[in-house]
């Protein structure tokens, strides 16, 4: 799941403004429909940037909430 959803399924200009919450609620749609595929996400612009302690935290959120 890509944050490229920000330009192909929201008509941002780029990727930068998607957030973590909706690369969670994508993530979470796509885990629905497959559920016998191994499902790899981006993780969007920010969200693992700033210090090793936030990538951690936001990667963990992003496997328990996404599916």
């Amino acid at each position: 799941v890509g944050d490229s959803l920000g330009m192909v399924v929201q008509g941002q200009a780029d990727s930068l403004a998607v957030t973590m919450e909706e690369m969670i609620y994508h993530t979470r749609m796509v885990t629905r429909g497959a559920r016998r595929a191994l499902v790899v996400t981006d993780m969007p612009f920010m969200s693992y940037q700033v210090s090793p302690q936030q990538a951690l935290e936001n990667a963990g959120r992003l496997m328990k909430e996404g599916g």
